[in-house]
């Protein structure tokens, strides 16, 4: 495991991906192909140096298709930037049955 592990300190990254038509728009104009690369990049690594890590993406995409809702973004921005209120909400409720479960602690 890492030191920082060892030291008792945690690291949470997490990356989210919004709504479907919007997704597409996005890695059309900026040509991407994966949008959970960073999500498996920092899985990868988290792996490597025994680093516990939860993705949340893949599962936050799914909540934002399922609701037809934007997990980022404000106003009429909606769906570009930071995590907007329902965003915050989705991912802490995520965030917090990994940790119940025990997800960040093994």
């Amino acid at each position: 495991m890492g030191d920082h592990y060892r030291h008792g300190l945690h690291y949470a990254r997490v990356f989210a991906a919004p709504d479907p038509a919007w997704r597409e728009g996005f890695k059309d104009r900026f040509g991407i192909t994966d949008l959970f690369y960073p999500d498996n990049r920092i899985k990868t690594l988290g792996a490597a140096k025994g680093i516990p890590v939860v993705t949340l993406a893949p599962e936050l995409q799914k909540f934002a298709e399922r609701n037809k809702v934007f997990l980022h973004g404000f106003g009429e921005n909606l769906g570009n930037g930071h995590w907007n209120a329902t965003g915050h909400h989705v991912a802490g409720e995520l965030i917090a049955k990994k940790i119940c479960e025990g997800a960040l602690l093994k």
